[in-house]
Formats: C-alpha cells, structure tokens, sequence
C-alpha cells in the first residue's frame, strides 16, 4: 500500500512539473497544442464551461473578489455579472444579452433608430479634434454652429411658464438676403422669424435684428414695429428707418428733464431751425432768454444742399439736404427704384409691416386683407388674417386663409387656412388636425424634386399560402425560352402602381414584370432605382434566366371589385448547371397589393446574383423598395415563402 502511495505522489509531481513549466494549458478529451495566445484553451464538442452559479446573497459574500471575476446570477436580475471594481471595493456588473446594431458615417452624432440600433444623418455633427458642434454642417467653425437655409437656421430658449400667458422664450434666426425679415436676429415671442408673426398671441413681441451691418429693434403688444433703427454708418433713428443725423426722431417730441447740452465749436450756432413758420409763442422760441428778433445777424450756419427731382428729400449732413432713396414721380412711388411699376415699388432688402390701428378682438374680424388682381375683374387672389375663436389659449388668437378664382371671376373661394393652433387645413375651414385634406392627395416620400409623383408601399414578408392551379392558364413563354419579352398584355383591372393607374403588362423571362411598356429584355440586372426601367417594374428574380417545364403562365381570377392577376414563372438560371427558381406574382384589384409567392429555389438560387423588388417610373431617379440585389436572401431549406408589397393609403 505503501509503495503504490508513494508511485502516485511521485506521477502527480511529474505532471505538475510539466504543467508548471508549459506556457499554456489545453484541456479536452483529445490531445492537442493549445494556441500560443491562450494561456488555458478548452476543446469540446459536446461540453461547455459552466461559470459558478451563485445567488446575490452568496456573490455579496465573496471575500475580497479578484478584479474581473465573473459569476452567473441566479436571482434579482439573473445573468453574468463581472467585478469591475477592486477586490476591497467590489462593483458587480451585469454583461449586457443584447448587442448594438446599426451604421453612421464618421463625425455625424449617432442617435436610437430602435431598442438596440443606432443610426445618423447629415444634420448633426461632432468635430472631436475642435470640440465643436454642428448642425447642418459637418464643419462647424464655432463650438456651436447651426447651418441651413432660409426657413429652418432658427433656434429657441423656451420656458412654458403656465402654458397660457407666462411662458417665455428667446428666439434666434438667420436667413439669406432679399428674404421678408432677412439677416440674423434675436427675440422675445418670435415664431421662428418675424415673418411668420408670434408664437403666442396673449403676448407682445419684441426683437433686435441685424442686416447688412443695419440694426433694427422692434417692439410691441401686438406683432413687434420698428422703434430703433441704427444705420451702418452710425446715425440711429427713432421713428424713421432713414437716419440723417447721428440721431434722427419721426413722428414724436423729445422729452428731458435736463438740459440739451451741444459742444459745438465756438462761433456756430448750437441749434439749426429749418423751419421758415414764425413762432409767436416766446416761451417756444426763446433761447438763453433771448428772441430771435434780437439776434442781430443771420447765422453762419444755414440749411443747405440740393437734390434731384422727384427725389423725396433727406438729410446728408449737419446742415445739409440732399436725395433720400425715396422717389414720387406723381404716380407711383418707389424705395430703391427711379422707375416704380405700381403704386408702392421697393426694390432691395425690404421690409413690409400691415398692421390694424384698431383693437379688433370678436372672432371674425379682419386684421389685414392682401388683394391681387388686375384691373379687368379686380381681385383674383387674398391673404386674410382675421381673429380666429378663443380657446383654452387665451384671447386675440390669429387664423390666416388663402383664397383664388378658378375663373378669373371676383368671387372668391377659400382654399388654405392656417387655424391660431397650428393645425393646417386645405378643403376645409376648420381643421382638427395638425393636416387635414378634403380630397386626394399625393406625398413625395423621397424628397426628390426630380423623381414623378407616387404612393408609397410597405413590404412585408413571410405570409402563409399554397400554391394556386396553375392548368388551363394563359402561356406567356413557353419552356426553354431566353431573354424574350412578352406582348402586352391586359390585367383585367385598373391597378394603381406608384400613383399611376395601368392596365397592361409585359412579362420577361428573366424574371421581371413591366407596366404600361417594356424595355429590352434586359438580363444583367442592377440595383434599384436603375435607368434600365424608365417604367414601373416588379423584380421577383431579375437575372440571367431561362423558361423551364411549363415556362411562364397567367390566368385572371376573382369576382369583380376584388379579382387578382397571377403570373406564375418556372425558370432555371442561364449560366452553367441551370438552378430551378419556380414563383408566381399576385396582383390584387382594388387594394393594389403586389403578392410574391416563391415555391421552389435551388440552393445556388436564392437571390446571389439577382435583383428581388420594386420600383416605380423614373429611371435612377425613381421610387423604389429593393428587397436585394445579389444577396441570398431566400431560403432553400424553408419553401414555400414570400413577400408583399402593401400601398400605404394617405
């Protein structure tokens, strides 16, 4: 007994002498060189590593647990956990069970497109070598820059106070010249800009804004006028946005319980009078204590200068007159112009105020009326801003509406109405949401000015079916047949693709349906949009293929209003070893729904080097929804399947 002791002592001591001088450990039921990188690796195929189970309590009552030890939790919030602290300061760490997905581009600031996706686009950036922040732009040259266009360069500090009458906000814009309320500007109540009025109507409004090195400061009760003006050579105006003088009042006296005090030179009269009336009041034109009359000499300093004619006339100097940029030739008058087309001209940077001098506060009443028209029938078009109902927003709340002829007659018809709560009617005068149509309308879902107008569709996939009886059917394409289009052929319904209502299709046997006409039969496919189609297609298996066993069929099925189009395809992939693709295509009246049904494809023909989707008329510029294009994204070992593309209804 001895003996056999001391043999196994001396057999464990030689492999732990072995194992002590190896650099790495391989542990499984088969010989093997661990991988110089790990220092234990593990091989198994029917085992795994069980990581020690214990439950809060007993985690908590590890002693002094190692920097990065892992255990599974089996209680409160079960899972792996990792000691991210220290062994005298354990912080115990839940490894997460799902991964973040998505993509970006570098320096665009990601944001949650789902619970576990991040995304980005081109209007939020972040230069991390700067620290700076931008939106709209991807180089931002301040800490934080905004950058876009005329309408949408705004930004706002608000506070809702109360939500009726105390809150508050601080409002900054900029927009590009020649625009109403151009240049940049900072404000109280201002709804964006102060071309589009304020954001809340129980409010004042007030705002400073700078233009071409002009700078304008408004306030009001109501919508914000002009009070202060100060003019890029320096002169400030009060009441006038033409300052001659370094400050020029309009419209109103000036008030001081001190003195005017003038250090002018010595020898020129401190106050100049271009009025020739004579004043009999003494107290008024008294200066020092004396009369004009006692003045012994006529000033040095008179009123001097020239002008043009039909130039209204300004100050240029101290003592001088000249052109202001306002021309009356007895009809028409003009600001920027010597050749006024209509009464009132302004050319230039331009700024146009219609405000009522009345309190109109009745639900109804006109606050400013724009008419255009011509002489013939007079007006033919409005803008009406009126006083829209009261509501839980408080009183005085504002409602704009749009109005036309279609005949050129002066009977007009509403056409838009803007309601005081933002909600936007077109058809109706009163409207209860933020858009609402009376009619039909169609939406640009790709915001491609240079794309045709559409509908948009939603595709889904996976929809339980069986395969329809397919004897007795029209043949399109008999077996065996390469890159052949068929002759049009009718749908039996009117079917609505992409906004426009077609009644004929053409069948190609490499695997996609046009409307309305067809190209050549293509066989080189591309990824949606693509120019190869300049009419709406449908790409079940668009590739290099060949009819097969009964080729290509099509019968019509149904009763009217809800009769489908089926398109059944048998075919086998050109190049070499033929793989099989069998599908049929549903098209369905009335609802418009495109049905893709795939019964067979081969292992090689599951969408590796074809193009599966839609797209609409337009060519590269088009509407499309791609599903692939030489992808596998069919399934060989899961038939039959298929896809669905829906119309979305507006």
């Amino acid at each position: 007994m001895k003996k056999s002791v001391i043999i196994l002592i001396m057999l464990f001591s030689l492999l732990m002498g072995n194992i002590s001088k190896a650099q790495n450990l391989g542990i499984g039921p088969d010989t093997f060189d661990p991988d110089a990188s790990a220092g234990v690796e593990m091989r198994f195929t029917n085992k795994g590593l069980l990581i020690p189970r214990l439950t809060l309590s007993q985690r908590n009552a590890i002693s002094s647990p190692a920097t990065s030890l892992i255990i599974y939790q089996t209680d409160n919030t079960p899972g792996y956990y990792y000691n991210a602290g220290t062994s005298s300061s354990p912080n115990w760490v839940r490894l997460a069970t799902t991964g973040l997905d998505g993509s970006g581009v570098a320096t665009r600031v990601a944001f949650w497109t789902g619970t576990n996706t991040l995304s980005s686009n081109a209007n939020l950036y972040w230069d991390n070598t700067n620290s700076r922040l931008g939106v709209g732009t991807s180089a931002p040259i301040t800490k934080f820059e905004i950058y876009g266009g005329h309408s949408d360069t705004k930004a706002r500090l608000y506070s809702t106070g109360n939500g009726a009458t105390l809150d508050a906000s601080l409002d900054m814009w900029a927009s590009e010249p020649n625009w109403t309320y151009d240049g940049s500007g900072i404000g109280n109540n201002v709804n964006g800009s102060p071309y589009y009025g304020r954001r809340n109507g129980n409010l004042g409004q007030s705002y400073i804004r700078f233009c071409n090195g002009d700078v304008y400061i408004a306030t009001g009760s109501g919508d914000a006028t002009n009070r202060v003006f100060i003019q890029n050579n320096g002169n400030v105006g009060i009441g006038t946005t033409s300052p001659a003088q370094k400050l020029d009042v309009s419209g109103g006296n000036i008030s001081t319980t001190g003195q005017l005090i003038s250090t002018i030179a010595t020898g020129t009269a401190p106050l100049s009078v271009a009025s020739t009336t004579l004043v009999t009041n003494l107290n008024a034109d008294m200066l020092d204590g004396h009369h004009w009359s006692e003045v012994p000499t006529i000033p040095a300093n008179n009123v001097t200068g020239s002008g043009t004619t039909n130039y209204v006339t300004k100050w240029t100097g101290t003592y001088t007159q000249g052109n202001s940029i306002i021309y009356d030739n007895g009809t028409n008058v003009g600001i920027g112009t010597t050749s006024p087309g209509s009464k009132l001209e302004i050319r230039g940077t331009a700024d146009l105020t219609l405000r009522n001098d009345q309190t109109l506060s009745n639900s109804g009443d006109d606050l400013a009326t724009i008419n255009l028209g011509d002489a013939y029938s007079g007006s033919q078009a409005r803008i009406l801003v009126e006083r829209g109902a009261a509501g839980s927003g408080g009183d005085n709340p504002t409602d704009i509406s749009f109005w036309n002829t279609p005949d050129g007659s002066v009977t007009l018809t509403e056409r838009m109405r803007i309601m005081n709560d933002g909600n936007v009617g077109i058809g109706t005068t009163s409207p209860t949401k933020k858009l609402q149509v009376n009619g039909t309308f169609g939406v640009d879902i790709d915001n491609n000015s240079n794309s045709p107008p559409h509908t948009g569709y939603v595709a889904s996939t996976d929809i339980a079916f069986s395969r329809d009886d397919i004897s007795g059917w029209t043949t399109l394409h008999s077996s065996g047949v390469d890159d052949a289009v068929s002759s049009s052929q009718s749908i039996g319904f009117t079917f609505n693709l992409f906004g426009t209502d077609y009644t004929t299709f053409y069948v190609s046997t490499n695997g996609w349906i046009s409307f309305g006409s067809a190209p050549g039969s293509s066989y080189t496919n591309y990824a949606l949009p693509t120019s190869t189609f300049s009419m709406p297609v449908i790409c079940p298996y668009w590739d290099d293929m060949k009819t097969r066993a009964a080729g290509i069929r099509t019968t019509l099925l149904g009763e009217l209003p809800n009769r489908v189009r089926i398109i059944d395809f048998e075919l086998e992939t050109y190049a070499a070893d033929y793989y099989d693709v069998t599908f049929q295509v549903i098209l369905h009246e009335k609802s418009n729904l495109i049905s893709i049904r795939y019964y067979l494809v081969a292992p090689d023909a599951c969408g590796q080097s074809a193009t599966i989707g839609i797209q609409g008329p337009g060519g590269s510029v088009a509407t499309a929804v791609p599903i692939s294009c030489n992808a596998k994204v069919l399934d060989d070992n899961y038939e039959p399947h298929s896809i669905s593309f829906c119309p979305v209804i507006y």
